[in-house]
């Protein structure tokens, strides 16, 4: 089961070390993870997104947690929180192309290559990408998941 963890904790050198150094210890597939400082200086936030059962989840949870560095972790239900994701993508430039991507905007154009970006949750993410396969997607990026409860 997915599940996506949010962390604060101080920012310091070796934290994201840590955390994923105790995520691969514990043989966890890390699906996504992106960090970034908060209004809150010398404090991080970190979003991970993770693959496994429940009960190994709330124990990793409980791991961190012991993690000094760590202020609060806490696994993030998808109903109660906002959960975003970008998208870069690239396609084979088109006449009309962008008429038939929505929500998206063009960042880059080339003789026959635009890229354009995407954001939305991670299931409208998938949803574009199954979508524009077949207008010439060439190659994607994403973001991994960002959140905040409500």
């Amino acid at each position: 089961m997915r599940s996506t963890i949010l962390l604060l904790s101080e920012d310091k050198p070796g934290v994201l070390n840590r955390v994923t150094s105790l995520l691969r210890r514990k043989r966890f597939n890390i699906v996504g993870i992106t960090a970034g400082p908060t209004l809150e200086p010398n404090m991080s936030r970190f979003a991970i997104t993770i693959d496994d059962t429940e009960e190994r989840t709330a124990k990793i949870i409980k791991q961190i947690d012991r993690l000094i560095e760590v202020v609060e972790v806490v696994e993030i239900a998808r109903d109660k929180s906002i959960m975003s994701e970008m998208l870069l993508a690239k396609f084979r430039s088109k006449e009309g192309m962008l008429d038939k991507l929505p929500r998206c905007k063009e960042l880059y154009k080339a003789n026959d290559e635009i890229i354009v970006g995407f954001i939305g949750t991670p299931d409208e993410v998938d949803l574009f990408i199954e979508k524009s396969k077949p207008l010439g997607l060439i190659e994607i990026s994403r973001s991994g998941i960002t959140t905040l409860p409500l």
